[in-house]
């Protein structure tokens, strides 16, 4: 009789933490699925806001209308996801920004530097670049734009 109810309750916990384990298994792929959504998401998005605000910020520095730019950066600012958005002209000085502290610096004193390195800038083409950082669950978008009429002059977007 003893025997019956040691298998019982040997049956009963395995079959417990088996369950246990599936339920694990199961939240943990949610979770994965969760932030594939949420980044590709974010990607979509930075997508359309990235080339949009490039084009328009063309317009604006061609012909000398901070005003529009600063609107539109208020704008951005307003957008759920994005932590930091910069405009920086051909020199690298951060021009406009979604958080007035990093308005007129450079864009290596930003937190976005390390995000938005050499190589990044180099790569970016005048479709743009977009590089998902899944450790940190973040997206960056680097969108280039013609800052005058010389087709050197180079500022770009980093949303």
């Amino acid at each position: 009789m003893k025997a019956i109810r040691s298998i019982k309750s040997i049956i009963s916990l395995v079959d417990f933490l088996l369950g246990l384990i599936l339920i694990g298994l199961d939240w943990s792929k949610n979770e994965r699925l969760l932030m594939d959504r949420t980044l590709a998401r974010m990607e979509r998005e930075a997508q359309s806001t990235g080339a949009r605000m490039a084009g328009l910020m063309q317009h604006c520095f061609r012909n000398n209308q901070p005003r529009a730019a600063e609107l539109e950066m208020s704008y951005a600012a307003l957008l759920p996801d994005l932590a930091l958005g910069v405009v920086v002209d051909e020199t690298g000085v951060v021009r406009f920004s979604t958080r007035l502290l990093w308005r007129n610096r450079l864009l290596s004193d930003t937190p976005i530097a390390p995000m938005a390195s050499p190589e990044l800038v180099s790569r970016a083409s005048s479709d743009g670049l977009i590089e998902r950082d899944d450790t940190h669950g973040r997206v960056v978008a680097l969108y280039p734009f013609f800052a005058s009429y010389d087709s050197d002059d180079l500022g770009m977007v980093a949303l």
